[in-house]
């Protein structure tokens, strides 16, 4: 997603409105519910189901035919709504994975670490951030 909020804009999140993603809306409060009950294994598959919901979306929007076909609009709509996802998504898991929730806050621009930043994951604000393609976050493992 930063990668192609890179090569479409320039490195800067697109100020459209972002489209809602209704499982990750309502994971939200579902995850904060589950992380005052300690239940980090069902705050943790909430957390998948934000990723398989913004993996859909990308499939379905294909945001680089939008980009193709010449679709601005479309496309900054795609862009931030994803790129919101990702600083939720950055929130929800530092938890789990503090160094990687932060090296993908900082690449979405944001200052800190995202430990303090719940307001953040509720309704997500990115448009105008500066990111940048982190790293591989998750690189491979060789057999």
């Amino acid at each position: 997603v930063l990668a192609m909020v890179e090569k479409y804009r320039g490195g800067i999140v697109p100020t459209a409105s972002p489209s809602p993603l209704p499982v990750a809306d309502a994971a939200v409060v579902e995850y904060a519910a589950a992380m005052m009950a300690n239940d980090l294994k069902g705050a943790a598959k909430l957390v998948i189901d934000v990723v398989t919901e913004a993996n859909g979306h990308i499939t379905i929007a294909a945001p680089w035919a939008l980009a193709k076909a010449g679709l601005d609009a479309d496309l900054d709509v795609v862009l931030v709504t994803l790129t919101s996802t990702l600083l939720r998504l950055a929130v929800m898991t530092f938890p789990f994975m503090p160094e990687k929730a932060t090296a993908l806050w900082t690449a979405l621009g944001q200052d800190g670490t995202p430990a303090a930043a719940w307001a953040h994951a509720k309704r997500p604000s990115v448009a105008g951030a500066s990111v940048r393609k982190p790293e591989n976050l998750f690189p491979r493992r060789e057999a």
